[in-house]
This record gives structure tokens, C-alpha cells and sequence, in this order.
């Protein structure tokens, strides 16, 4: 069972009647949209000792891409849920520049050769 805590503040008039009118057309509460704007800002803050995958999917209809984190513990982190195809691509590139020099780096030769932990290299 979860504890809540209540945390208030305050906002003027006009923000608030945005918030509300916002809510109303989202179709959610003013509480859970605070909470998740909480939540996801904390989210970038603090750091996250947990394994899991990158888990990328397609969307024909939009012609984009969603993107998500898989914990191994099953909770799932929304990254994006509207990734232009243009972004990947970019991505990708990068992703690939920079693992090529640290292939070059690490002296790797093969595609299926791991780096080995130096650790392991001290006791020949």
C-alpha cells in the first residue's frame, strides 16, 4: 500500500484557470497532472541504479515513434510517445560515431568481441 503526502502552493488566478481548463480537456484531474509533472521532473534528477532495455516502437498512422524504457522490475518509463523519424536517424548516427571510436579505442577488431575488465588483464 502506498503513503501519500500532500504538497499545495500557490498560483495566480489566471495560471489557475489554465490548469483547470486544461485538465477538464485532457479529461484528468488537476491533482494527477501535477503528480506527473512532479514526478517525470524528479525523474531527471535524481539518478536511477536499475537495469533495463530500450524498447522503441513505430506508429504508421502518425509516421513516428514512441520511445520507452523496460525495467527488469516491469516498470515502464515513457521517454517519448511522439519521436520524429528524422530524430532516430540522427540518433543513430551519433550513436554510431561514437561507438566506432570507442571500438578504436578499446583496439575491438571483431563484431562479436567484448572488451575485456582490466582486472581480468592483470592476472596472465
Amino acid at each position: 500500500m502506498k503513503e501519500w503526502n500532500a504538497v499545495t502552493t500557490k498560483i495566480n488566478k489566471e495560471t489557475h484557470t489554465r490548469l483547470l481548463n486544461y485538465c477538464k480537456m485532457e479529461k484528468i484531474t488537476p491533482s494527477s497532472y501535477i503528480r506527473g509533472l512532479i514526478e517525470k521532473g524528479l525523474l531527471k534528477l535524481i539518478p536511477i541504479n536499475k537495469a533495463g532495455i530500450n524498447k522503441i516502437e513505430y506508429k504508421k498512422k502518425e509516421d513516428s515513434f514512441s520511445w520507452k524504457i523496460e525495467y527488469d522490475d516491469g516498470e515502464i518509463i515513457e521517454i517519448s510517445d511522439n519521436v520524429s523519424p528524422s530524430f532516430f536517424t540522427n540518433l543513430k548516427e551519433a550513436v554510431d560515431s561514437a561507438s566506432s571510436l570507442r571500438n578504436l579505442y578499446i583496439n575491438k577488431k571483431t563484431k562479436h568481441s567484448t572488451p575485456i575488465p582490466s582486472k581480468l588483464i592483470k592476472l596472465r
